[in-house]
């Protein structure tokens, strides 16, 4: 951008912002508003329930083979069945291709032995040190000089505390905390661990804040566990070790036999002592298990493999998981014959025919029912169960949404509806009551206060948003623009 538009940037955002600001900003809720808000939201409603059941209704219903046929032929795609395939498979994981049994005693002693340290405390040490900061030759200097005195029978702590630039410690007579190595400068480091005994004291070391002398005050030995208490952890370790190798080793293998012999997969299967696993007829989009893999899915789909019938690539599905897949066979979409499928097409129409006949029960009897009348439920044989009360957010979802659009009854009466469940059956509901929560005054500081006005707000800027699409021209042009 050049100064200008920037600016020009600036100032469009700006009057945009103002614009914004002064819509969202001035939007406030009235008390009242709020009151009745609460009051709507706790809300509940009293209803009975009474279940017309799916199933029930088409167990009952009579089809005849001439509806069946008619289905059948009006909806073939219903009846399609997809693209299938005969699929066969290889299989390679390190579950249990090493474990403990395959780890020597001598193996894991050994391994004991090299990585001592891991398996307790490291070795830790306690030192002071005089500091002369610098890295020029007037420090070393300084450095060599206390050396000097040092070894001439100067006291470290006495000589520390009046020489040393390292001021916090020069309080403790040089004193640091206890370390282990990997904490230090590595001069330092180096050098306090080269130190054997208690009192020795090392020469003048350059390190990155400056030349050091250091004194050995104490050391930890390392403790390391015994080998019988993490016997089985190393064992453990080394044998998920070897299965790891072992895997990326078959793992070769398989894929320089499936390559080599592309044609089928018996000999990259004995190549790894697997064996080869077959499916029946499937669907891409019915594969299960390790096929169901995107990765899978994908190589099945690359034309040598679906249409060739080679051998894929190793298919790393997951860490030390792989698999080589190959087509076998395969049959084309086609619609199933009505001998095949009568039976699914004879379910479908019963279930049409049940919930057409639920419902027009359900429909006759909230129809009576509003009118006060009894005898179609009493014939029936269904029966309310017991009252529940219910707030706006229930388990019953479908009841309680019906429930909250059905009008308040009148006193001591009930109102009535019907409604249906995900599972098809057709629900009665009987709305007995509604009850209000108890009134409480709601502070237009209050959380519901902030909620109703950024709603609002939100509300008005969407509208003049609207607005403002609807009354503004935008002209395309598809003349080819001269550059």
């Amino acid at each position: 951008m050049t100064p200008d538009q920037f600016a020009e940037y600036v100032r469009q955002d700006m009057t945009r912002e103002q614009y914004i600001n002064a819509l969202v900003n001035s939007e406030f809720a009235l008390e009242g508003e709020l009151e009745s808000l609460y009051k709507l939201e706790g809300q509940t409603r009293v209803v009975r329930t009474l279940t017309l059941p799916l199933s029930e209704f088409a167990a009952k219903a009579n089809i005849t083979d001439e509806q069946k046929k008619a289905y059948y032929e009006q909806n073939p795609s219903e009846f399609v069945r997809p693209e299938q395939f005969k699929i066969s498979y290889v299989e390679l994981s390190g579950d249990g291709i090493a474990d403990a049994a395959d780890v020597t005693e001598e193996q894991a002693k050994a391994y004991y032995e090299a990585n001592k340290a891991n398996y307790g405390a490291a070795e830790k040490r306690k030192v002071s040190h005089i500091m002369i900061q610098g890295d020029d030759a007037d420090a070393k200097q300084k450095a060599e000089a206390v050396l000097t005195e040092l070894n001439n029978g100067a006291d470290f702590a006495e000589l520390a505390k009046s020489r040393s630039d390292d001021t916090f410690s020069a309080e403790q007579g040089g004193q640091l905390d206890w370390f282990d190595k990997g904490v230090m400068d590595p001069a330092f480091e180096e050098a306090a661990f080269a130190l054997n005994n208690k009192g020795d004291i090392s020469g003048v070391v350059q390190s990155d804040f400056g030349f050091h002398i250091i004194k050995l005050d104490d050391i930890k030995p390392s403790q390391a566990k015994p080998f019988a208490d993490v016997r089985d952890e190393i064992v453990a370790q080394l044998g998920q070790q070897q299965a790891a190798e072992k895997y990326y080793a078959l793992s070769t293998e398989l894929a320089e036999k499936a390559f080599e012999m592309p044609d089928n997969l018996e000999d990259a299967a004995n190549a790894v002592n697997s064996q080869v696993k077959k499916t029946d007829f499937v669907s891409l989009s019915d594969l299960s298990g390790v096929l169901a893999s995107p990765a899978v899915l994908q190589a099945l789909q690359q034309p040598e493999v679906r249409e060739d019938g080679l051998n894929s690539d190793i298919i790393e599905i997951a860490p030390e998981h792989s698999v080589v897949v190959r087509i076998d066979d395969s049959r084309p979409e086609t619609v199933l014959p009505y001998e095949e499928v009568e039976a699914q097409v004879a379910e479908r129409l019963q279930s049409q025919e049940g919930e057409k006949a639920a419902e027009a029960l359900a429909n006759s009897l909230v129809t009576e029912l509003n009118d006060g009348n009894t005898a179609g439920l009493d014939a029936s044989g269904y029966k309310f169960g017991a009252e529940q009360e219910l707030g706006r957010v229930s388990a019953e979802r479908a009841v309680a949404q019906l429930a909250f659009t059905m009008a308040a009854p009148a006193e001591g009466k009930a109102e009535y509806g019907f409604t249906r469940e995900m599972n098809g059956d057709v629900v009665v509901v009987a709305l007995d009551a509604v009850k209000a929560p108890k009134s409480e005054e709601i502070s237009l500081q209050s959380q519901m206060a902030d909620r109703v006005i950024n709603t609002t707000a939100n509300m008005d800027l969407s509208s003049i948003v609207e607005q403002l699409k609807e009354n503004t021209e935008v002209t395309y042009s598809i003349e080819p623009v001269e550059q």
